[in-house]
C-alpha cells in the first residue's frame, strides 16, 4: 500500500491488501471509505461451502488511484482498477471499472456521469 503526499482521509477509512494499492498526490476521501484489491474466495460452491473467513484470500488485480481525486463519504472501490487523474467519484458509489482522467461517476456500480477530455 502506498500512500503519496498531500492526501486526506476521512473518519473510519478501510483499506485491505495482498496485490497493490497506490494512491497519488493531492487525493481528498471523505468517511467511511472502503479499498480493497481482494475477497474471500470465488463464487463456485466448492467455495461457498466453506465458511468465509476458511476461504482462500483472492485479488483480481492492483488499484491504482491517480492525482487530485475527490472520493464522496461512503465509497467501495474494489480491485484491478485504475481511477484517471482529477476524477470525481460520488458518495455511495461501487468501483468496479476503470475511471478515465477528469471524469465524474456515481452509482451501484460506477457509471460515468460527465467526463472531460
Amino acid at each position: 500500500i502506498i500512500i503519496n503526499e498531500n492526501v486526506s482521509i476521512g473518519d473510519q477509512f478501510h483499506i485491505t491488501s495482498i496485490n497493490s494499492i497506490n494512491i497519488g498526490k493531492n487525493v481528498l476521501m471523505g468517511q467511511k471509505i472502503t479499498i480493497t484489491d481482494n475477497s474471500h474466495g470465488l463464487t463456485d460452491k466448492a467455495s461457498m461451502i466453506l465458511a468465509p473467513r476458511n476461504r482462500k484470500l483472492i485479488s483480481k488485480g492492483r488499484i491504482v488511484i491517480n492525482n487530485d481525486v475527490w472520493i464522496g463519504d461512503k465509497v467501495t472501490i474494489v480491485g484491478n482498477i485504475e481511477i484517471g487523474n482529477g476524477s470525481i467519484i460520488a458518495s455511495n458509489s461501487v468501483v468496479t471499472k476503470n475511471i478515465p482522467d477528469y471524469t465524474v461517476v456515481g452509482g451501484i456500480p460506477a457509471k460515468i456521469i460527465k467526463q472531460y477530455k
